[in-house]
């Protein structure tokens, strides 16, 4: 991960939680996803993306790959409800939020 960047994983009885922690960026936004990636293979994740500081179009693009490739393979992916003000403002202006899985919607 680069300095910017934590990942954490929380494995809980019904999904693992990935938190995301600082930047994604063209630097990081590959690792992330094949983080993701793995635990998918073993159920349910969901992305908290509530401590968040920084995310660029790597990020948004990384976001609609795994959204995609988990409705083509059958995987459960959401999307932590809390998101960091930037990160909402980010996704509501580009017109991704209503378009990911945000939990409880």
């Amino acid at each position: 991960m680069s300095p910017q960047h934590t990942l954490s994983t929380f494995r809980g009885d019904h999904r693992t939680v990935i938190a995301l922690f600082g930047e994604v960026d063209t630097a990081n936004a590959d690792e992330v996803a094949n983080a993701v990636r793995y635990e998918l293979a073993d159920g349910p994740v969901q992305i908290d993306l509530s401590e968040l500081s920084f995310m660029d179009s790597s990020g948004l693009r990384m976001l609609a790959e795994l959204v995609r490739e988990a409705t083509e393979s059958g995987w459960t992916l959401t999307i932590g409800r809390d998101l960091s003000s930037m990160v909402r403002r980010l996704l509501e202006t580009t017109g991704m939020l209503e378009l990911l899985p945000i939990e409880g919607d």
